[in-house]
């Protein structure tokens, strides 16, 4: 509900005056420690732009998020592509110098704006777009 509402450009005050309630009330439901009436649901989903779904299906919790968004590792390259470990060692080469950049461009952009960063680009998250799978193929003939 947070994320939504964030996402939304609302405040706690706005949005739950937007449907009738107090500050209070959705601060609750943000915490977890009450429950809404799909009525009320149905009409936050409308004022922050999403779908019902977005709050009651369990794919999109911030826990399950953050577990989908994780970075691949090594060893998921490795399962990933078993039957040709060249294709997984580039992969996870990729992977590992893209979190390098990430990590300098955060630091050396702290104080900048989000279009400076690079955040928000594709392969976000660690998934090695296509320009990885390009790039494994070269990486891979070139290791043997």
């Amino acid at each position: 509900m947070r994320r939504a509402r964030r996402e939304a450009g609302l405040t706690q005050d706005q949005l739950a005056s937007r449907v009738g309630r107090k500050k209070n009330w959705l601060s609750d439901i943000e915490r977890g420690r009450r429950g809404i009436d799909v009525h009320t649901l149905q009409r936050i989903a409308g004022l922050t732009g999403h779908s019902i779904e977005f709050f009651t299906n369990p794919a999109f919790s911030e826990k399950r998020r953050d577990e989908l968004l994780r970075p691949v590792t090594r060893e998921d390259w490795r399962l990933i592509y078993a039957d040709q470990p060249d294709r997984a060692a580039a992969h996870a080469s990729l992977d590992e110098a893209f979190r390098r950049a990430q990590q300098m461009l955060a630091d050396a952009g702290a104080g900048a704006g989000p279009g400076d960063r690079g955040d928000g680009g594709a392969g976000d998250g660690g998934t090695g777009g296509g320009a990885s799978d390009a790039a494994a193929g070269d990486a891979g003939d070139a290791s043997g």
